[in-house]
């Protein structure tokens, strides 16, 4: 919070109370470097050691610590031990990432002469849980909604009438939560797992698909790309019902890892895309029943731990959407387990009715706010 104007005073005052500890999940968002940052004193490892200067625990959760490269490492274990691994580059990567000046710069993409003694110092303050400990305990789904504040606001074109209205609002929701969806999907792949990217538009899915294509293709993450296999699949309804069965057959038995990018209708039935781990709702729709659908692709009995993230970007149609569609999920869930469930469920429903709650629930939000 020290450098963000919508957070004034955050890092000063985190720093000064007495928590005794500080749990901080997807750590390695730490492990990046910028140089002219660093000088100033505003890098995101910096602004974070800062704010946890006075806790005597700090905790790092993160589910890919090493993206990639060795030198991943530095910034968590800096914060986690306020210093103690030492400089980055002339101290830590000439040690651990094979640090030295080439014609382009400095290199540090490899391991260095003490690679046995970083594993040492590392199983001292590292604590692994595998999925396959983890798994048993967990419940068969675990749904969640994650909240992205932006700058720019996805408008609703009043004019359009509620179909073409929403669409229109949804399509500009997905461009701007685009590059925070690719994130998690990298994190999902970069640790050998498959994943299931769902948007609403045709369009949306390609852009996805191709960003995490190139997102894959950078310097800092390929060689980790190579190591587990990374693929990208591509389904929307502009494909054959064949193409798509074809599709998703190639992602069950591929053995690496990889993203499986679809809109959500176009896999909403009899296509099973059994192996993904992760399930991510770029967007939202209307209909709460393709989406139980599509948290379904993946999913058989005996799974467990299927997360499915639901991505939401604040003040944006997507508050309104979620807010009528997913509360219907539970019930659904519940139906589904029961007899006749298909029926129940479009009886429960009812598409029209749904779009007819969001729409009002958005003109009546857009009034109040002129």
């Amino acid at each position: 919070g020290f450098f963000r104007d919508d957070l004034p005073g955050w890092g000063e005052l985190l720093a000064s109370v007495g928590f005794d500890l500080a749990i901080c999940d997807e750590s390695h968002r730490l492990r990046g470097r910028n140089t002219d940052l660093e000088r100033k004193g505003q890098s995101r490892r910096e602004r974070v050691r800062a704010a946890l200067l006075n806790f005597p625990r700090v905790w790092l959760l993160s589910g890919t610590p090493q993206y990639g490269f060795v030198r991943d490492w530095w910034g968590q274990m800096d914060v986690a031990s306020r210093g103690l691994f030492g400089d980055p580059f002339f101290g830590f990567d000439v040690a651990y990432a094979g640090g030295c000046k080439n014609d382009w710069g400095w290199y540090a993409d490899g391991r260095g002469p003490y690679d046995e003694e970083l594993k040492e110092r590392l199983s001292l303050v590292v604590l692994k849980r595998p999925r396959s400990v983890i798994l048993p305990h967990m419940p068969p789904k675990v749904r969640q909604v994650i909240r992205i504040e932006a700058d720019t606001a996805a408008k609703v074109d009043v004019r359009r009438g509620a179909r073409g209205g929403i669409s229109h609002a949804l399509e500009e929701t997905a461009k701007i939560k685009e590059k925070f969806v690719v994130e998690a999907a990298m994190n999902e792949i970069a640790e050998g797992r498959k994943v299931i990217v769902y948007t609403f538009l045709v369009e949306a899915a390609k852009s996805m698909a191709e960003a995490i294509t190139a997102a894959a293709a950078q310097k800092n993450v390929k060689i980790r790309m190579r190591e587990v296999g990374a693929r990208v699949w591509c389904a929307t309804g502009e494909i054959s019902p064949e193409g798509r069965f074809a599709q998703a057959k190639s992602f069950r038995e591929w053995v690496g890892a990889g993203a499986f990018v679809a809109t959500v209708d176009s896999v909403n039935e009899a296509i099973s895309l059994k192996g993904a781990t992760t399930v991510l709702f770029s967007s939202l729709t209307w209909d709460p029943s393709a989406l139980l659908q599509g948290e379904d692709r993946p999913y058989e009995v005996g799974t467990k731990g299927l997360e499915i993230l639901y991505f939401v970007l604040k003040d944006s149609v997507d508050e309104h959407v979620e807010a009528v569609t997913l509360a219907k999920l539970p019930a659904l869930d519940k139906l589904a387990e029961e007899r006749g469930a298909g029926e129940m469920q479009r009886a429960l429903v009812g598409e029209q009715e749904t779009l007819d709650e969001i729409w009002k629930r958005l003109t009546r939000h857009l009034s109040e706010a002129a």
